[in-house]
C-alpha cells in the first residue's frame, strides 16, 4: 500500500503513515456498522475490537521499526573520503554481497524515479575486486553509478564500518546516515536536495 502512495508522488513519511490512518478509519466504520445493525449486547461489546483489528492486521504484515521515520544524520567535514564522494550526489556505501545493502537498492530506484531524471546516484562498493561490482550493477538501473572506492580506509572510517551507509555532500560538508537512521524523513530530505 505504501508503494501505491509513493506512486502518487506523496512523501515517504506520508506514504508510511497513511495506510495506518486509513485502516483506523476502516476500523471505526466497521464498529459503527456493527453498533447500528445489532442489538445483541455481547456483539456490541466485541465490536470495540473492530476499531483496531484492521490496523493490527496491516501492522502484522507491515510493521513499523524504530528507525522507519528517522533522519539521524551526522555532519562530517570533507576529508580523504571526499575523493570518492561527488558533491551534490546521493551516495550509498556498500560492501560486496551485503543483503542489507541490496535491500536498500529498491529505495534508490524509487528515489531516482521521483527526482530530476538527470540526477545521478552513486553506489560505492568497498572492495579491491572489480568482479564484486557486477552484483550491484545487475540490481540497479540507469543513472545509478556503481563504482569501486579509491580510498578504502577513508570510506570504512567514514561509514564507521557499518553498511550500508548513506552520504550526501555539498562543497563544505557531508551528511552521513547509518542504515538504521535512514528512514522516511531522511528519504524526503534527500529527494528535496536532489
Amino acid at each position: 500500500m505504501e508503494s501505491f502512495f509513493l506512486d502518487l508522488e506523496l512523501s515517504w513519511t506520508l506514504s508510511k503513515v497513511l495506510p495506518f490512518v486509513i485502516f483506523v478509519i476502516v476500523g471505526f466504520a466497521l464498529f459503527f456498522v456493527v453498533q447500528k445493525s445489532t442489538q445483541v449486547k455481547w456483539i456490541r461489546v466485541l465490536s470495540f475490537a473492530l476499531v483496531l483489528l484492521p490496523v493490527l492486521i496491516y501492522f502484522i504484515f507491515n510493521p513499523i521499526y524504530s528507525g522507519d521515520f528517522a533522519n539521524g544524520y551526522r555532519l562530517e567535514k570533507l576529508s580523504k573520503a571526499s575523493i570518492d564522494i561527488t558533491p551534490g550526489r546521493f551516495t550509498i556505501l556498500t560492501i560486496p554481497y551485503c543483503s542489507f545493502c541490496e535491500a536498500r537498492l529498491d529505495d534508490l530506484e524509487i528515489i531516482k524515479s521521483r527526482v530530476n531524471k538527470n540526477t545521478e546516484i552513486d553506489v560505492l562498493v568497498c572492495t579491491s575486486n572489480t568482479g564484486d561490482l557486477e552484483f550491484y550493477k545487475k540490481k540497479v538501473g540507469k543513472g545509478v553509478n556503481v563504482k569501486m572506492v579509491k580510498d578504502l580506509k577513508a570510506i570504512v572510517t567514514l561509514s564507521n564500518a557499518q553498511f550500508p551507509t548513506f552520504v550526501f555532500s555539498d562543497s563544505t560538508s557531508m551528511r552521513v546516515w547509518s542504515n538504521d537512521q535512514f528512514g522516511t524523513r531522511a528519504k524526503d530530505d534527500i529527494e528535496h536536495e536532489l
